[in-house]
């Protein structure tokens, strides 16, 4: 019997840690506003 016929091999890449929240996969975004722009016009000037 081939080794095929009951597994398989595959090469990734992951992640070495996966951030979780309320037990799911969750991700961090950051970013920095524009010179000219404020704090609170930032998020209407990403649209």
């Amino acid at each position: 019997m081939a080794l095929s016929t009951v597994a398989s091999i595959a090469t990734r890449a992951i992640p070495q840690s996966l951030n979780h929240f309320r037990q799911l996969n969750s991700a961090t975004i950051q970013g920095v506003a524009a010179p000219a722009v404020s704090l609170a016009g930032a998020p209407a000037a990403g649209d």
